[in-house]
């Protein structure tokens, strides 16, 4: 199903000003667009909690995390096994929260349901070759489900 006209809009207002076609892919380039979204949003979490003390909304004047708990937080979070081996408030900012692990929250789980639709796809569509398009799914699933 489409959305609603209103919607529609703004799904294509988005697309265009990020750059992106929501052609069909294949398997390879919906797994390739999977990849690539998780290692940047791996990247910019590491960075963020790396940096979390010279960043706002850190009024205790908490240091960044080391390397090694940077990694680990960003990984569990961007797989969404959500480990923390931290203790919660005392170790992150509000900003770090906020915007890295909150938002992490909800992309792991629109990622997670994005492979789901395309397997399921890859199952019902016997004679096609796509499966749908990565940042279509991504972006109405976080938008739409969550």
């Amino acid at each position: 199903g489409e959305p609603l006209p209103a919607l529609r809009a703004v799904e294509v207002g988005v697309w265009r000003a990020c750059g992106i076609r929501p052609t069909e892919m294949n398997w390879w380039q919906y797994a390739l667009a999977i990849l690539a979204f998780n290692l940047l949003g791996l990247a910019l979490l590491f960075a963020l909690l790396m940096t979390q003390g010279s960043l706002p909304l850190n009024p205790q004047g908490l240091p960044g995390l080391s390397w090694d708990l940077a990694l680990n937080t960003a990984v569990s979070f961007v797989t969404n096994t959500n480990w923390q081996a931290y203790s919660g408030e005392s170790a992150l900012s509000y900003f770090s929260q906020m915007a890295g692990l909150a938002v992490q929250n909800f992309v792991s789980a629109s990622t997670g349901i994005a492979v789901a639709f395309a397997l399921i796809r890859a199952f019902t569509r016997r004679a096609g070759t796509t499966v749908g398009n990565a940042w279509a799914d991504l972006f109405r699933i976080t938008l739409y489900v969550l």
